[in-house]
């Protein structure tokens, strides 16, 4: 279900993972939206951005989503902060480009340099969300993604749920497949046996079907 019981251990850098990630944002929970694209400075493409950061919001069961239009800049003399791409920036221009980077909450993993790759991180509500519900959340951003952003720029879904869903469903296949060639391989034996040793065979069949059945 989750990396911690892979690595799961009585040790101390063990015991400090399961702390820091109790207590603040897991990045086990956390689903990363990547938008590429050479299209992501232009007006048209930068404003369907800013929505995708807002449609995200809204979706059922995100708690968050952080990305360039989530930074803000450091407080004021009265305490007060305002975001770091305002109401008024249209595009991203390469003095914005930089201001967003040298943001020192991690504002260069956010955009890159040449700013033809953006990410979105979001957060489930639901901390340590099972696979059904981080499914649902991975559909609901892909559908918002896919149209609002259209087909001017490619997004990738990823994350560790993400991962997690596919590896289950890669396990869930390759056994079902196991089962059917067990049963194949059990049902050829048996009518081999059968044809060579009429009476023999039918002990045969009695105990390769016990066989198949353990499968």
């Amino acid at each position: 279900e989750n990396l911690r019981d892979v690595f799961a251990g009585s040790n101390q850098s063990y015991a400090n993972y399961i702390q820091v990630t109790d207590e603040f944002t897991d990045p086990e929970n956390e689903i990363y939206v990547l938008v590429e694209g050479k299209s992501i400075a232009t007006p048209e493409t930068f404003a369907k951005l800013r929505k995708l950061q807002f449609e995200l919001q809204l979706i059922d069961g995100v708690g968050s989503v952080y990305s360039m239009f989530a930074l803000r800049d450091a407080p004021d003399e009265n305490g007060d902060t305002v975001p770091t791409i305002g109401e008024n920036d249209t595009r991203l221009t390469p003095e914005l480009i930089a201001k967003i980077r040298a943001h020192p909450m991690i504002g260069a993993k956010l955009l890159s340099a040449d700013a033809d790759a953006a990410v979105f991180v979001v957060t489930p509500e639901q901390a340590k969300a099972p696979i059904a519900i981080t499914d649902t959340l991975i559909a609901e951003i892909n559908a918002a993604a896919t149209e609002i952003l259209g087909t001017d720029v490619t997004t990738t879904i990823t994350g560790f749920p993400a991962i997690r869903g596919d590896v289950v469903r890669i396990m869930i296949h390759d056994q079902l497949v196991l089962n059917l060639v067990g049963a194949a391989i059990g049902l050829t034996l048996t009518a081999l046996g059968a044809f060579a040793d009429p009476e023999g065979g039918k002990v045969a069949a009695h105990r390769r079907r016990e066989w198949v059945g353990s499968l």
